[in-house]
């Protein structure tokens, strides 16, 4: 009778797990013993297996030990899916995600090396990818377009563009934008005082400088130029020392020199010295002629 009724029961959770039936279950083993380099629970047929479950004690082939794993055979994909909740990784005490790594060293590492190899996609409407290039000590990291003339923005909370890159296959068409709708970029400083503010040197092959309201001075060679007699440029030399209209070597100390300004007003120290220059030559050709008179007469 006994074993009537335990043939029975047997036959009716077997029925009941076949129809799909839940069953609690406090604690799962599925492989018993002790000192087993993992125990599994898989999903198949005992001819061909899907899925599983891992805990892993020591079989390096599946982590690191002591780790849990679930795990596909096959070209099998694992989907993690919610509902309308989110999926979240919440390590209880710190951990860190791994991507293609057993031992991440970062909230999130992902490992894979190669020339060329792709590491992140963000794959919008005209996606970027972040991949490796070179390999060895000449490897780097690279923020690639993967479609042509591409906008990277940065912008702030409010979606104002604060730098902007524009990538294309043509170099020359290739622009990197910064602080378009104002603001101030500095480079060796942490506190600009200007579009551009360098606390350094500049090395360049060219400069170009817009006049942007100045004057050139082409109006030293106009009708009615006030030009100052060498006279009064010797009296203002001797008092101030330095040029009539050029700044002191102490306030160039004090407020620095403005390129733009400062090459504007040598320009017309030039053009002054140019009309000095056809005054003296008038000078002295008239003087030039006073002698050949005045040796003529000797002469004669």
């Amino acid at each position: 009778m006994k074993r009537f009724i335990l043939t029975f029961f047997l036959v009716t959770i077997t029925v009941s797990l076949s129809n799909g039936q839940t069953v609690d279950v406090k604690y799962l083993n599925p492989k018993f013993g002790t000192g087993d380099p993992y125990k599994h629970f898989r999903f198949g047929t005992s001819g061909e297996y899907y899925a599983g479950f891992m805990w892993n004690n020591t079989n390096g082939a599946y982590g690191n030990g002591d780790d849990f794993t679930i795990f596909t055979y096959g070209n099998r994909d694992i989907n993690l899916r919610t509902g309308t909740g989110n999926f979240i990784v919440f390590p209880s005490s710190g951990g860190n995600v791994g991507i293609g790594t057993t031992n991440p060293q970062s909230k999130l590492d992902i490992y894979r090396r190669g020339e060329e190899v792709s590491l992140l996609r963000f794959s919008t409407e005209r996606p970027w990818e972040f991949i490796q290039t070179g390999t060895g000590g000449g490897s780097g990291l690279a923020l690639r377009s993967k479609v042509n003339s591409k906008y990277f923005r940065i912008q702030s909370p409010e979606g104002v563009n604060n730098t902007v890159f524009f990538t294309s296959n043509t170099a020359s068409a290739s622009r990197v934008y910064l602080v378009p709708h104002g603001g101030r970029v500095g480079i060796g400083t942490g506190s600009p005082d200007a579009e551009l503010t360098v606390k350094g040197k500049i090395h360049t092959q060219e400069v170009k400088v817009d006049l942007n309201g100045s004057v050139a001075p082409d109006y030293v060679f106009k009708e009615g130029y006030e030009l100052r007699s060498l006279e009064e440029v010797q009296a203002h030399i001797k008092e101030k020392g330095h040029l009539p209209g050029i700044p002191s070597a102490e306030e160039m100390k004090e407020e620095g020199v403005n390129l733009k300004e400062m090459n504007l007003k040598l320009l017309e120290k030039v053009e002054e010295l140019t009309l000095y220059v056809i005054q003296l030559k008038k000078e002295n050709g008239k003087l030039k002629e006073s002698v050949e008179v005045l040796e003529y007469n000797l002469k004669n």
